[in-house]
């Protein structure tokens, strides 16, 4: 199963601002933390031709998520979520085997997440003036997984 969407998240009150809050935002619109304009996902599970065995995968790619750049009090410099983080590309692939055990159906799934290991962010360094302003960290890195299912009763 393949995707690709084209949507646009945007709003004029992107920040929840109350009288209590020391933020001030002069312009308040601008796209959601979670718009994602441009996004494609595919996704399968096929069966390799060797009985009991299928290969399924994932893979994603979509524009960064927005956010927005402070200054050391913590206000908004510049458009509200006026930056975006890097493109998020991912692909997982895993092998698995069906078996019976017990009068039950089971499969044992083996394989990587972020094969690639894409480094897909998810935290910046956004205070304008920090000495390591824009420096992107986190996200996840390949990883193996591993998993046992159960199927259900014969």
């Amino acid at each position: 199963m393949t995707s690709y969407t084209r949507s646009r998240a945007r709003s004029n009150t992107v920040m929840d601002i109350g009288v209590d809050d020391p933020i001030a935002v002069a312009q308040n619109a601008g796209p959601l933390p979670w718009d994602s304009p441009h996004r494609l996902l595919a996704w399968g599970y096929l069966p390799t031709g060797v009985k009991n065995w299928a290969v399924a995968y994932l893979t994603e790619w979509r524009s960064g998520f927005p956010y927005s750049v402070l200054d050391d009090n913590g206000f908004v410099q510049g458009p509200v979520n006026g930056r975006r983080y890097p493109d998020f590309f991912e692909l997982n692939l895993h092998l698995e085997r069906r078996f019976v055990f017990r009068g039950y159906r089971w499969a044992f799934r083996f394989g990587a997440n972020n094969l690639t290991n894409h480094q897909n962010p998810n935290a910046v360094i956004n205070t304008l003036g920090a000495p390591n302003f824009l420096q992107y960290f986190g996200g996840q890195h390949r990883a193996s997984n591993f998993r046992i299912r159960w199927l259900g009763k014969i």
